[in-house]
């Protein structure tokens, strides 16, 4: 990709205009994709009628770029990324809970909306 066709998508790709709706307080780091993870979230819980057989594992979303929120775990497959803490049945996500690996901020827990 040439670097002129990525500036490109940096300008006009945008999944929160940080203009328009800025980062409250009582949002974390993942503000920016929060809009997008609340409809995949919502459609995994919709979707899934989870069994008695469920569990809570972490997972790893790689990142390799600038940040204090990502989490570095060796001896793994993603070496670098971003964590999240995923209720989980038969290997399907229902929901998870963003995992920040700056020591101020801990796991922020998602409240759920109706």
């Amino acid at each position: 990709m040439s670097k002129t066709r990525f500036d490109q998508l940096c300008r006009y790709l945008h999944i929160r205009d940080k203009y328009r709706e800025p980062q409250t307080a009582q949002e974390g780091f993942h503000w920016k994709v929060e809009p997008v993870a609340t409809i995949i979230r919502t459609n995994c819980e919709q979707n899934w009628v989870s069994a008695t057989h469920i569990c809570i594992d972490e997972a790893m979303l790689p990142f390799c770029g600038r940040s204090e929120d990502t989490v570095k775990m060796k001896n793994k497959p993603i070496k670098e990324g971003f964590k999240v803490w995923v209720l989980a049945d038969q290997g399907y996500v229902y929901t998870w809970l963003w995992f920040s690996g700056h020591k101020d901020r801990g796991i922020e827990i998602i409240e759920k909306r109706d």
